[in-house]
């Protein structure tokens, strides 16, 4: 199946981003850029061009991609593209895969779980990690030819601890709004470490709204998981995780009944971002702000959409279909070190531009008509992925 299309979330059209530091101290100093998109006036529309240099590797059509779930996260090292796909479709919002995905880009190197490169060490991996979803989470590797070399899958259980190693990167989520759950007084999330049988608090939460407290006090991941999946909204994190330290880096609100995924920020950028997302709003996969750009992955009615804002220029751009040097692709969807990557087949590639010519809106119907369609098709295979590099 293919992940911009397994998503369907029937939200409206735009997003917008609103950020009100409240707490210093729990914001690390950090200054806090907002990017706004008006849809009151009309902004010149951005050539793409001026923003990627395009990639592109085309699959074997013999290589059947039909992996049940959805691909989030890649790795390019060298000439080697890993892809990380999420299966059986039940994802916990704790989102470990976020976890997942920032140890493996810090620490893959200094931590060897690469035995050669290109070759992924799962057993080494999960050891270092030790935490988890209730999802298969499989690696599938290829050649910059295309060439398919093998596919690495682990179920991975519920665990409750989780190493969290000095200058990584990872995301946890806070719950909000449900103060009849709180166990106890104390403000705080716990991640349980391996240093011992003590939990290890994070900072508190900043507020992001009047008079809302953060909860925790959660004794362990089992009471955590329980709430977060059963009650309130959430507030998704990601954490700077330091040597004496844990700080607050991004945080994102989620609505009940939104996504549970989190923006992701490149760790790069030391400005901060909040995205105040609602029922109105899409799923925001990723946002990667660079200078006076913000370029943003989301979903909205199970297509993907791609949009850069580019504050210094004065133009922007919303788009499902991204027109580049000779290529055409679908929206891309998940970033690393300087790339985007976006996965187009064919037949998918040629519904969303009769959808586009036609001026077709997306309702239930096309929604239905799609999947059958899809259901039935030969020409699925020979996907290509397109690596857009950020000039």
């Amino acid at each position: 199946m293919k992940s911009c299309t397994l998503l369907p979330l029937f939200l409206a059209l735009l997003f917008s981003c609103t950020a009100e530091p409240q707490d210093e101290v729990a914001l690390n100093s950090r200054d806090l850029s907002v990017y706004e998109i008006d849809n009151s006036q009309t902004l010149p529309v951005a050539d793409v061009n001026d923003y990627f240099e395009l990639t592109s590797i085309t699959i074997d059509p013999a290589t059947s991609l039909k992996l049940g779930g959805t691909i989030d996260k890649f790795v390019l090292i060298g000439d080697t593209l890993i892809v990380c796909a999420r299966r059986k479709g039940v994802v916990t919002a704790l989102s470990s895969e976020g976890e997942i995905y920032w140890q493996l880009i810090a620490n893959a190197q200094d931590f060897n779980i690469f035995s050669t490169i290109g070759l992924f060490d799962y057993n080494k991996f999960t050891k270092l990690i030790e935490i988890s979803d209730y999802t298969e989470r499989s690696f599938y590797y290829f050649s910059s030819d295309g060439s398919f070399h093998h596919r690495e899958s682990s179920e991975i259980d519920f665990m409750d601890r989780a190493h969290l190693t000095p200058s990584v990167m990872v995301y946890d989520i806070f719950d909000f709004n449900n103060t009849h759950l709180i166990k106890d007084e104390k403000r705080y999330k716990y991640l349980r470490t391996t240093d011992g049988e003590n939990l290890t608090p994070l900072v508190p939460m900043p507020l992001w709204q009047e008079g809302v407290v953060p909860i925790g006090g959660f004794d362990n991941f089992s009471e955590y998981k329980d709430q977060i999946l059963h009650h309130s909204d959430l507030y998704d994190t990601i954490f700077l995780v330091q040597e004496t330290q844990v700080q607050p880096f991004s945080v994102v609100t989620l609505k009940r009944g939104g996504s549970t995924q989190s923006v992701m920020e490149d760790s790069r950028i030391p400005g901060k971002l909040q995205f105040v997302m609602d029922e109105n709003m899409p799923w925001i996969t990723q946002a990667i702000p660079e200078k006076d750009r913000l370029f943003t992955s989301y979903v909205d009615n199970f297509s993907r959409f791609f949009s850069i804002i580019d504050q210094s220029k004065g133009v922007q751009l919303n788009s499902r279909l991204l027109k580049i040097e000779d290529a055409t692709c679908i929206a891309p969807y998940s970033y690393w070190n300087g790339y985007w990557l976006s996965k187009t087949s064919p037949w998918e590639l040629e519904f969303f531009k009769s959808l586009e010519a036609a001026g077709t809106p997306i309702d239930e119907t096309v929604v239905k008509s799609f999947f059958e369609q899809r259901q039935n098709r030969d020409d699925l295979k020979g996907e290509t992925f397109y690596l857009l590099k950020m000039l």
